[in-house]
């Protein structure tokens, strides 16, 4: 039975709560045009409250620990907003976190607004290396939230920091499997061509690349589902091949090749129709080739995914002798039973 000393002593408590409760709502009630100005992206508003309240250029103005910058940013709206914050901002200020601990260039990896994330890091390079939320710098949550334009732009400009060590061992290996869940296998095989020993390593669950890509039955021209005319289609569509330079600048090259044998053996009637369908890489060039394709693209829609699938399965197919390869570099029989023989029974289970 509760005393009236006990019941004393919950209400001091309920009483501490309720006044930091209004404490905390009186803190941030006033920024609240401030608020509504980032979401807007309306800097004349804005402009009008800083000269008010200079502080409020850096403080924290919700009770998520936002300050304006990663409001702005967030809402991806306008890059004017972000730039004339960016420029009245001190530099050091660019580093506030919030309440998971991310700077602006988290939020704007995650959001994938590319041109905040160029604003921000030509500004202050640090940022790109520094960890928010679960340890993850803004190349991280770029790839495991599916911003491939964002991603693409972080990977070329966040440096293998021999401090920070982005690409190194659980930060390396986690960035390499959020790719490959995104689906973004050529910007795997982008990094696995810069830091072949992610194919090694792997998550402290214990899974690794290859173990990923086994079970993204899609990704490969077994787990394909077109009907006849599309399998057609499919044998004959050019793909980019993508070579990778000791620099890193990637050589597209437009080029007929097939890369899907096994579906057209499967039709015998494949190989007769496109005597009649494709066009001969002998009679005309490839770049008139890659020029009637376009047409044909933009004119049936259909074409267009039927060739990113082609593209999406000939990435997936590099990648896959492309982790292998660097298993069986290791020239360790229980290092490639470790990271080989799991995948290899998904594979074979998925079909």
């Amino acid at each position: 039975m509760a005393t009236s000393s006990d019941r004393q002593q919950e209400n001091v408590g309920d009483n501490i709560q309720q006044e930091s409760s209004m404490v905390i709502k009186d803190e941030y009630w006033r920024y609240i045009p401030l608020v509504k100005a980032a979401l807007a992206g309306d800097w004349d508003v804005a402009r009008r409250f800083f000269d008010q309240d200079q502080s409020a250029l850096t403080a924290p103005i919700t009770p998520s620990l936002e300050t304006a910058l990663h409001i702005a940013v967030g809402t991806g709206k306008t890059l004017h907003f972000v730039k004339e914050l960016v420029e009245s901002m001190p530099v050091e200020a660019l580093e506030a976190r919030d309440h998971k601990d991310d700077t602006a260039l988290h939020i704007a990896a995650w959001v994938g607004n590319t041109a905040a994330a160029v604003l921000l890091a030509e500004k202050h390079q640090p940022l790109l290396y520094m960890r928010g939320s679960r340890y993850r710098l803004p190349v991280h949550l770029a790839a495991v939230n599916g911003r491939k334009d964002t991603l693409s732009y972080l990977l070329r400009v966040t440096m293998d920091d021999p401090v920070a060590k982005p690409y190194s061992d659980e930060s390396g290996i986690w960035l390499l499997m959020y790719v490959l869940t995104s689906g973004f296998y050529d910007i795997a095989l982008n990094l696995l061509d810069r830091y072949p020993y992610l194919a090694t390593l792997k998550i402290a669950s214990g899974d690794c690349a290859l173990g990923n890509i086994a079970t993204k039955v899609s990704a490969f021209p077994s787990g394909s589902r077109l009907n006849l005319w599309e399998r057609i289609i499919y044998s004959y569509v050019p793909v980019k091949l993508e070579k990778y330079s000791e620099n890193q600048n990637r050589i597209d090259i437009e080029n007929h090749i097939n890369i899907s044998q096994e579906i057209a053996q499967k039709d015998n009637s494949a190989p007769y129709f496109g005597a009649n369908f494709s066009i001969s890489g002998h009679r005309v060039s490839q770049k008139l080739q890659a020029i009637v394709w376009k047409f044909f693209e933009l004119s049936v829609p259909r074409i267009k995914y039927i060739q990113e699938q082609k593209q999406t399965h000939h990435h997936a197919l590099q990648l896959v002798k492309c982790l292998c390869e660097g298993i069986r570099s290791l020239n360790n029989s229980i290092a490639y039973e470790s990271l080989a023989t799991d995948p290899l029974f998904k594979a074979v289970k998925l079909g």
